[in-house]
């Protein structure tokens, strides 16, 4: 599944916006923004959607295993060099609540293989000690990581990513 801006409904997420009002998280910084110069009489800037990185989402449910990781990994992998750019991986744990070894190395493992089309990881999880995991690992692979408790909270810090 394709990682989606907040704006969009989420498959699993239950929550969709109400029409015409645009999450505040959603609404496009300055930097993004059309100069005046090239602004026409309709809206003042872009479509945020314009200028979102193609984003993967990925969920692991339960206690992750190998086999459940590795179906998750086919289709990331697909749709990583699918895209014509880097993606935004997005980690939805949030109903995961432990892993085995085997799955947690080949995730290290995959991530490593793929870094080079991949943007940025955010984690999902409500998890505090999940949140400074990711911290750590974000360090030690000098990747740009992050977790989150909302899956809202990724497209703010996705665009501030270079």
């Amino acid at each position: 599944m394709s990682w989606q801006p907040p704006s969009v409904r989420v498959a699993g997420s239950g929550r969709e916006p109400a029409a015409g009002n645009e999450p505040a998280a959603a609404r496009a910084p300055a930097s993004l923004r059309k100069p005046a110069s090239q602004q026409g009489s309709g809206s003042t800037r872009e479509p945020i959607s314009s200028r979102l990185p193609k984003g993967v989402l990925i969920t692991l449910h339960e206690h992750l295993t190998l086999a459940a990781l590795e179906a998750e990994l086919k289709r990331a992998t697909s749709a990583i060099h699918s895209a014509s750019d880097k993606v935004v991986l997005t980690v939805d744990c949030r109903t995961m609540h432990g892993y085995d070894g085997d799955a947690r190395a080949r995730f290290v493992q995959w991530n490593s293989q793929h870094r080079n089309r991949i943007r940025c990881v955010a984690v999902i999880t409500h998890k505090a000690l999940w949140h400074m995991v990711v911290g750590a690992m974000a360090i030690a692979s000098g990747q740009k990581m992050k977790a989150f408790e909302h899956l809202e909270q990724v497209t703010p810090w996705a665009l501030t990513i270079d």
